[in-house]
C-alpha cells in the first residue's frame, strides 16, 4: 500500500535492524565514531547504552559492515555438548592465537545483554582475560538497554565504566 503510493522498493519502518537505514543523528554519529575508535584500539569491553528503539543494534551492524578485514566477526567453535568449559576456553584461546599469528583479531558482540543472567555475563567477561603480552585476544562490544532521561540518546561506556 505505502510502497506503491510513495514509490518505495520495500516496506518502510521495518523492525529489523538494517544498517542501510542507520539514522545519523548527532548522538548516533558520535556513538558510531566512538564505537569505531574503540574497536580500532582493539582493547577491552565496550558497552553501547540506549533506550528501546534508539538504534543500538543497527549502529553495531553499521559498524560491522565497515570493519577492516583483519577483524573476524563470525567464527564457528566446536559445539560438542560433552566438551568441558576448560577445554572450550583452551580451544578458543588457540583459535584466537592463530588469528593473531596472521595479523587478524576477533570481536564478540553480545546483543540484548540486559537479558543475559549476571552469572553468564561474568563468565563471558572472563574471556577478556585471554591475551598475549601485547594485546587482548578477544574484544567485546555489547549494545544494551537502559532507561535514560534523554530520549533517543546513545552513549558508549568503556571498561572503566566512564561514559565517553
Amino acid at each position: 500500500m505505502y510502497e506503491e503510493f510513495y514509490g518505495l522498493r520495500e516496506p518502510p519502518f521495518s523492525l529489523t535492524p538494517d544498517p542501510r537505514f542507520f539514522f545519523r543523528s548527532e548522538s548516533h554519529i558520535r556513538a558510531y565514531e566512538l564505537l569505531r575508535y574503540g574497536l580500532h584500539r582493539g582493547e577491552g569491553f565496550i558497552v553501547v547504552y540506549g533506550d528501546i528503539g534508539t538504534g543500538k543494534t543497527t549502529l553495531c551492524r553499521a559498524v560491522l559492515e565497515n570493519l577492516p578485514h583483519t577483524v573476524i566477526s563470525q567464527a564457528e567453535l566446536d559445539k560438542n555438548p560433552r566438551i568441558s568449559k576448560d577445554d572450550l576456553i583452551a580451544h578458543l584461546n588457540t583459535f584466537l592465537l592463530s588469528l593473531v599469528s596472521v595479523g587478524r583479531r576477533a570481536l564478540l558482540i553480545i546483543d540484548e545483554a540486559q537479558n543475559i543472567p549476571v552469572a553468564t555475563l561474568e563468565q563471558i567477561r572472563i574471556l577478556s582475560n585471554l591475551e598475549t603480552h601485547q594485546q587482548k585476544l578477544l574484544q567485546m562490544a555489547s549494545p544494551r538497554r537502559f532507561f535514560t532521561t534523554e530520549p533517543f540518546g546513545l552513549s558508549i561506556v568503556t571498561r572503566t565504566g566512564r561514559p565517553d
